[in-house]
């Protein structure tokens, strides 16, 4: 070994520790290099060398949405943000998960107020999903994330403005990213497609190989021997399916070759899960559906996986299986219970779910579609769920009938002739439920107000309903928000009370929720019956609650409360909501009085504003147009 002034000392370490600069500028030559150019940096991949292949590259999945700011856009992005500081998981100790803050380009614990103050113009942003296919393997994701930004950076020619954030709790360690919709010079910030589609990828990919070393024969082999048993889509199933001409495949039986073996082994797995079919001769048969189905299957997988884990962390005996998976389309029944979790699900939290302890006893997992539909549930409310099905609503089978007998056209005179009951408001949601469909080009309109209705209107509909069916699959009602110790004793009418009328007990099972209900049912009678309220009606004990929250009401506004009425104009100035055993009531102020009215959903939009409606029959029409601000 040589001493003096030429004494070599090796530092041990990771790539890029701090502490060393030289290590550092090492690097970044390195990254120039990989970049083919000294200038302006391309997101998109660098030329790559003579003898180089992709199949030693390490891999990443890269998700990008554009979220438009207009409307709710905003408010959803709030609430995204706060999910994924809320829940991740950012620097791992040991065998723990801290959590920690949001980071941007130079701080560890970033702002994320002064982020959504910054951001309330923008016109877009975008969320970007970053999933290195080995980020167990980093020490921590946060110099990967700042990287690929700044490769962005150069190739965007601007400065971002952008918050992240690591989660680790699903297995694969991710990074959830938002850049504002703006350039450092006040445009509208525009990312071409090409990185879009690849360009990012193909960068944390570069950028993963030069931290970790490209990946070796012995790491190839090694994963795809773990993904022989597996049941979810995995790389073989990708090369089979390369492979087959028309759905039939046929394999290498040479000993020698390693992934021929690995192959057959694979088949062998999915003809076990009827997915292939061997037919001799080495040759097989796969089920045209094979990727859908495997990433299907891998999904309840991890579905079933979390929910028994949140199972056990309750100390709740039940096990979940399959038959605890809600099917949106299929099931017909409808799930009514309390809401015991609600959350984000997928590899990268992509889409919002809901636990339910129903009151059969059996609990239940919903997908409810859009991750951002995860604050549209209460947790501990009792709900009931229902299917959307296919698309096909039951206003459809009719106007086919309508338009079926009239050659193929729809019009509120022809439905009257085809069923002289049908009420004019009944029509009239035949006319909506078109206009609504002719936005989405299953229908035209002419002149004189009729509908012409295509021979295959019912595909037609199904089909352009399918990408709003995976937005939001299901229907929630909400019943109530009160517990079921509160509902015991309070004079109103109660979910409790609506539910034993009506069904009695036979819904109720004796296990988890149904159990607790039958357990307050009886409660809830003696409560009434202390007071003298036994067998009293619905009506009875909702107007003694209205009664009760009126004078309360008037203490507060010091103005009178009327009841909403039957039939005529209702309009006022949209306050707030108000929770009451009988239900959810807005409350609307004028001059010189408040009215409660039954709450919708859609009403939340109008929170602050005028509303004008209409009463028939004790029903609400609320004219969405003619609300104005203060």
């Amino acid at each position: 070994m040589s001493t003096g002034d030429h004494e070599f000392k090796p530092k041990l370490g990771r790539i890029r520790s701090a502490g060393d600069a030289n290590a550092k500028t090492h690097v970044e030559k390195l990254l120039r290099a990989a970049s083919g150019r000294r200038g302006k940096q391309r997101v998109s991949a660098a030329p790559k060398p003579a003898g180089y292949s992709a199949r030693y590259q390490r891999r990443s999945i890269v998700k990008t949405r554009i979220v438009k700011m207009a409307g709710t856009g905003a408010a959803k992005q709030r609430a995204h943000l706060r999910y994924i500081e809320r829940d991740a998981a950012r620097e791992k100790s040991g065998e723990k998960e801290r959590g920690g803050v949001l980071y941007d380009r130079t701080s560890d614990d970033a702002d994320r107020d002064a982020f959504i103050e910054r951001g309330e113009d923008d016109r877009h942003q975008f969320r970007i999903i970053v999933a290195p296919e080995d980020g167990a393997c980093l020490e921590s994701l946060k110099p990967l994330t700042r990287d690929l930004m700044a490769s962005m950076e150069r190739e965007l020619d601007t400065r971002l403005d952008w918050i992240a954030a690591d989660h680790y709790d699903t297995g694969r360690p991710h990074t959830h990213i938002v850049i504002r919709g703006e350039r450092d010079d006040g445009k509208d910030l525009v990312i071409p497609k090409r990185v879009i589609a690849h360009g990012m990828r193909e960068r944390v990919n570069e950028l993963l190989s030069i931290e970790l070393g490209p990946v070796t024969e012995l790491d190839l082999q090694r994963r795809a021997e773990r993904e022989v048993g597996k049941e979810r889509w995995t790389s073989l199933d990708r090369e089979l399916k390369s492979f087959a001409r028309d759905s039939f495949v046929t394999v290498d039986k040479d000993a020698r070759n390693l992934k021929a073996r690995l192959h057959i082994l694979r088949l062998d797995k999915l003809q076990r899960l009827g997915l292939a079919e061997n037919l001799g001769k080495r040759q097989w048969r796969l089920d045209t559906e094979i990727e859908s189905k495997l990433r299907d299957l891998g999904e309840r997988g991890d579905i079933i996986k979390a929910m028994n884990k949140e199972l056990r962390s309750r100390g709740d005996g039940r096990v979940a299986g399959a038959e605890s998976i809600f099917d949106s389309v299929n099931d017909e029944r409808n799930v009514t219970g309390r809401v015991i979790s609600v959350g984000r699900h997928g590899d990268f939290h992509e889409r919002a779910f809901t636990m339910i302890d129903g009151i059969d006893g059996a609990v239940h997992h919903v997908d409810l579609g859009d991750a951002d539909h995860v604050d549209e549930i209460t947790h501990g409310a009792v709900v009931e769920i229902s299917g959307r099905g296919d698309g096909v609503k039951k206003s459809d089978p009719v106007i086919e009938a309508v338009a079926r007998q009239n050659d193929g056209v729809y019009s509120p005179m022809r439905h009257e002739k085809y069923d002289d009951k049908a009420s004019r408001e009944f029509i009239r949601s035949h006319v909506r439920r078109l206009e609504a469909l002719r936005r989405l080009g299953v229908v035209d309109r002419s002149p004189d107000g009729s509908w012409a209705i295509p021979g295959d209107y019912l595909a037609r509909v199904r089909l352009a309903q399918k990408s709003q069916l995976k937005t939001r699959p299901v229907d929630v009602r909400e019943l109530t928000t009160w517990s079921l110790e509160k509902q015991m004793r309070v004079v109103g009418t109660t979910w409790i009370d609506r539910e034993t009328k009506e069904y009695g007990n036979s819904r109720l099972s004796d296990d988890g929720f149904g159990g607790e209900v039958q357990t307050a049912v009886e409660k809830r009678r003696h409560f009434l019956k202390a007071r003298g309220l036994d067998g009293a009606s619905f009506e009875r004990l909702q107007e003694l609650e209205l009664s009760s929250e009126g004078k309360r009401l008037i203490r507060e506004f010091g103005k009178p409360v009327a009841s909403a009425p039957k039939s005529g104009k209702v309009e006022g100035h949209y306050v707030r909501d108000v929770e009451l055993a009988s239900g959810k009531f807005a409350l609307l102020e004028k001059r010189r009085e408040l009215t409660l009215v039954p709450w919708r959903r859609a009403m939340t939009r109008a929170r602050g504003r005028n509303m004008v409606g209409v009463a028939r029959n004790g029903r609400i029409t609320w004219d969405w147009s003619k609300g104005r601000g203060r």
